[in-house]
């Protein structure tokens, strides 16, 4: 709050910038409270400046975590032979990560995957959750088979695969 008696601020390097120290009573000398706070911060002013201007350019952390989580899930797909592979949230509409496609089927298979994750949370969420890690088969609507796992409570790793999924099996 700007008038909470409790604060006391100093600029740090760019205008834009400051400190803030949360005082657990009430400041009675302000202005030298705000003093030696200033006094304190000063030499941090240049380090701040320098460290904005050089993370300015970069892009977010999460962005990069994101196109790193699309192409393991590219791998996976490509490696299970499963048509998409999703990371989706349970108590949210987000997506987390999908695998990417080439070509102008990714339109019309973007519209299926987000009905795959629809189905999924909507009429399959208790199903995922009571299974409390262990891989679910699934058949969905369009008659896709899907494997899926949740972790971490409410995230769902989904393959989903065309037509039927047949299960591996060792011979000797």
């Amino acid at each position: 709050a700007p008038h909470d008696v409790r604060l006391a601020r100093a600029p740090l390097g760019e205008p834009a910038t400051r400190v803030v120290a949360v005082f657990s009573e009430p400041v009675l000398e302000r202005a030298a409270a705000e003093s030696r706070l200033s006094a304190l911060v000063s030499s941090f002013g240049d380090t701040v400046g320098q460290s904005v201007a050089s993370l300015a350019g970069l892009p977010f952390p999460q962005d990069s975590a994101r196109t790193r989580l699309d192409a393991e899930l590219t791998q996976l797909a490509t490696r299970s032979g499963a048509a998409r592979t999703v990371v989706f949230d349970l108590g949210s509409p987000v997506i987390w990560g999908a695998s990417l496609l080439d070509g102008g089927a990714a339109q019309a298979t973007n519209r299926d995957l987000e009905l795959w994750v629809s189905e999924l949370r909507s009429e399959r969420a208790e199903e995922l959750r009571s299974a409390h890690g262990h891989v679910v088969r699934l058949t969905l609507a369009d008659g896709a088979e899907c494997l899926a796992r949740t972790f971490a409570g409410i995230y769902v790793l989904s393959l989903a695969f065309r037509g039927a999924l047949s299960e591996p099996v060792a011979v000797r």
